[in-house]
């Protein structure tokens, strides 16, 4: 692959190899879906390879949010990457998961990584290497993540499946 090539050749790092990766995988998983759209929803059970796309595209996501953190940690690219991967990641699992528990547990613990990305934003604006735009930014995905977890209890609490622990 090209990139792969350039990657051989130092012109591009792990990280973009990575996301070519993730935008090939979303590239054949859009296919796959569009393949299936004469049927409303297919279980995960009866369409294996779709069930195998979004397999190898979550373990790739999970991946490319290994590498964003690590080169947050290095200073190399901006908070807003490492977000991007998470979120993403937390989407690629919530395809694999129909259990509105298994749902909910995805969207809250994406609603507790927000959190703590909006507070390093904060601690990076005290140290004036954040703008008040980037606080705010984090904010409002903390706030997305907290309106599609509340989504999600109230769709399953309609539909009386939410089991709650004793």
């Amino acid at each position: 692959m090209h990139y792969e090539k350039l990657h051989r050749a130092g012109a591009v790092g792990d990280a973009e190899i990575e996301k070519a990766r993730a935008a090939l995988i979303a590239a054949k998983l859009r296919l796959a879906q569009a393949q299936a759209k004469n049927s409303k929803r297919q279980s995960l059970d009866t369409n294996p390879g779709l069930k195998k796309l979004l397999i190898e595209r979550r373990d790739v996501l999970r991946q490319r949010l290994e590498l964003a953190t690590k080169a947050f940690e290095a200073d190399e690219v901006k908070l807003e990457t490492v977000v991007k991967a998470a979120s993403e990641l937390t989407d690629a699992e919530l395809e694999l998961v129909t259990e509105p528990n298994q749902r909910i547990a995805l969207h809250a613990n994406r609603v507790t990584r927000m959190r703590q990305f909006e507070m390093i934003v904060q601690r990076l604006q005290m140290l004036q290497e954040a703008s008040k735009l980037d606080v705010l930014a984090a904010t409002a995905e903390r706030l997305k993540a907290e309106i599609s977890l509340a989504r999600e209890q109230a769709k399953a609490n309609a539909k009386g499946k939410l089991r709650t622990a004793k």
